[in-house]
């Protein structure tokens, strides 16, 4: 990303960008206050899909019931969450909907592209201009009203330049929209296979029943700690709350690895947290080596298993994890970490953490849980096929990071005239 301004002062300050006219918000957007639409769709405000319809949303619907007093909002109108919007919790409307009275709605006038605006105010620059002018004690009571909103600063071109730089932008994110949902299709296939491949096998034609369903004959089910090392400290939790703690944590040393390091199949290490080698050794028993695989204990939901990438140096685990040595006599550690994420196992963990407010796996009920376990040679088909799409998935994850990069470099290069397109 540029770093041709540091703040947004200093771009309002800018004498260089010819064409860009300054103006407060209020001279390029009223505040539309029109009630009484009861019968119009309830829209919401999500920080990642802006303006949505509220019906497309998964979460619990909490809208009061007398919808009388909620605003209006009509294509092409900017809709923000009043408390949210220090996060950039805005959109642009294509619907002529409803929203509750704790979204801000913004009517553009002619000369404000409100597909332009849109961007705008998603600029990291300007949405910490937005957390400035909220008002409240703390994050989580802050608010920004439209009289305080209405006379920030904004520079802006022309409207056909605003026009074609929306244009620009809105190209981006389809390519960032269809990646992602041809990632959502390659993962539901995936799905799909793993459920095939854990109860039908490679080509078998005689099955049985077992404690987790119909499996082919010749397949066994066994208990998960039976597949680990027959070693001292094998199958273990990450270490109690008081043998790691804060300041603990180093900036180079032994890494470290938490719940967010982990997602299904993927060992992705964000963290960047390190212990010191003395420490290290202090939790040895708690320590993961590469090929390794590392279950969180604690989540939305739990359970969710990853190998320890091999590109990585030997780490400890955090205490909501459970580390798992695998009997590479037994099983395959790619296998068991896909049939670890499967909906098989899923259904037990979820009646192991069943009715708990936040659900929490211990390692006795995970040495419970049963597993559907062919032979060596046939998990590492299994394995192997189900590779197949993660490399596929892998590529299109790629793409859309380096998309959503390539947006982020426009918009800080666009929104700021750094680089100026040419208007037909």
């Amino acid at each position: 990303m540029s770093d041709y301004f540091k703040t947004w002062t200093d771009f309002l300050d800018s004498k260089k960008i010819e064409g860009f006219g300054t103006y407060i918000i209020g001279d390029l957007f009223a505040n539309r206050i029109d009630k009484n639409h009861p019968t119009l769709p309830l829209l919401a405000v999500t920080g990642k899909d802006g303006v949505v319809l509220r019906s497309s949303l998964v979460k619990r619907d909490t809208s009061n019931q007398d919808k009388s007093k909620y605003l209006r909002v009509q294509p092409g109108d900017i809709a923000y969450n009043t408390m949210r919007m220090w996060q950039g919790v805005s959109g642009l409307s294509s619907y002529d909907g409803i929203a509750s009275p704790a979204y801000t709605i913004c009517a553009p006038n002619d000369k404000i592209s409100s597909s332009f605006a849109r961007y705008l105010f998603k600029l990291p620059l300007l949405v910490q201009v937005f957390h400035k002018f909220s008002q409240g004690l703390v994050d989580d009571t802050l608010n920004l009203k439209f009289i305080n909103f209405s006379s920030i600063k904004v520079r802006i071109p022309p409207l056909p330049e605003q026009q074609k730089i929306a244009a620009i932008l809105t190209s981006v994110d389809n390519v960032i929209e269809k990646t992602e949902a041809q990632i959502n299709k390659l993962q539901d296939l995936k799905r799909g296979m793993m459920q095939e491949l854990l109860t039908r096998g490679i080509g078998h034609t005689q099955f049985k029943d077992s404690p987790v369903g119909r499996i082919p004959v010749g397949w066994d089910v066994v208990g998960i700690s039976t597949l680990a090392e027959k070693s001292q400290n094998s199958f273990v939790i990450g270490p109690f709350g008081s043998n790691l703690v804060k300041k603990d944590y180093r900036q180079q040393g032994v890494p470290v690895v938490f719940v967010r390091d982990i997602k299904p199949s993927r060992f992705n290490w964000i963290s960047n947290i390190f212990v010191t080698t003395k420490k290290a050794r202090e939790l040895i028993a708690h320590s993961v080596k590469p090929g390794e695989i590392i279950i969180t204990k604690m989540g939305l939901p739990p359970g969710i298993a990853a190998i320890y990438n091999e590109s990585m140096p030997s780490g400890v685990v955090t205490a909501d994890i459970i580390r798992l040595r695998p009997n590479v006599k037994k099983t395959s550690s790619s296998f068991l970490v896909e049939a670890l994420n499967s909906d098989i196992i899923a259904k037990q963990v979820r009646d192991r953490t069943a009715g708990q407010t936040r659900p929490k796996l211990t390692l006795t009920d995970y040495k419970t849980i049963l597993i559907p376990l062919p032979d060596l040679e046939e998990q590492k088909k299994i394995a192997s096929i189900l590779s197949t799409v993660d490399s596929h998935i892998d590529k299109k994850v790629q793409k859309s990071k380096q998309s959503k990069s390539l947006k982020k470099a426009l918009m800080q290069d666009l929104l700021t005239g750094k680089v100026r397109v040419k208007v037909d």
